[in-house]
């Protein structure tokens, strides 16, 4: 059964969000692998938990392992990112990790967008000062997201109309929906390219586990 037949596209967001709170929170349990190619650039990063917190560890450049010069940088990085964690969470601050583009929250969009349902498919279309298009495929038992489309479509975005950015998830048994590729064909001022980012390796991330530094290292 699609949800189109018994709920309207208000609803249907609405539940969305509900579901992404949830997997989100399921997400942020995960350390995994991440490739990404702007070509002919290609990095491969492990995404760790430092100071209790998702890191990028810079791995492997061009399909070379990194030089000891390299490696001396990502180590320096991770322990001048773990001093400022340490002290972020004596102030009360929070680490995230996520995707970011500047294309508002997904609850928002029941009043900066007009929504349309059609079948599992779900249609946002801006209305007047939102330059981005939404297009949002979901399992119509979780109303999980499934596929998830962003097209820059109008001014008022530091990206050009036609930028379009593609997110997939896909689960495995009981873990949650989890971020299989991300494509970004993007276009500012004075370029435009296309970034491809794959993940894999998923591994429910212990607790015990996550990489600390000393105080005075």
């Amino acid at each position: 059964m699609t949800v189109a037949l018994f709920a309207s596209a208000l609803e249907v967001l609405r539940l969305v969000v509900s579901a992404d709170v949830e997997q989100g929170k399921l997400r942020e349990r995960y350390a995994y692998r991440e490739v990404q190619e702007n070509l002919p650039r290609i990095k491969i990063f492990d995404v760790i938990f430092l100071e209790g917190a998702p890191y990028r560890r810079l791995i492997e450049k061009n399909g070379k392992p990194l030089t000891a010069k390299e490696e001396m940088a990502v180590m320096e990085d991770m322990k001048k990112t773990a001093a400022e964690r340490r002290a972020s969470r004596k102030r009360g601050g929070v680490f995230s990790r996520s995707f970011t583009m500047p294309v508002g929250k997904l609850e928002a969009l029941e009043t900066t967008h007009e929504l349309s349902i059609e079948g599992d498919h779900l249609t946002a279309l801006p209305k007047a000062g939102n330059p981005y298009r939404h297009e949002i495929w979901i399992d119509p038992e979780t109303h999980a997201i499934l596929r998830h489309e962003i097209e820059v479509v109008g001014p008022g975005s530091e990206l050009k109309s036609g930028t379009m950015v593609r997110k997939q998830f896909s689960r495995e048994g009981d873990s949650p929906y989890l971020l299989r590729r991300m494509e970004i064909d993007y276009k500012v001022t004075f370029a435009s390219g296309k970034q491809v980012n794959t993940y894999s390796n998923y591994k429910k991330f212990d607790v015990e586990s996550t990489i600390a530094f000393e105080e005075n290292s």
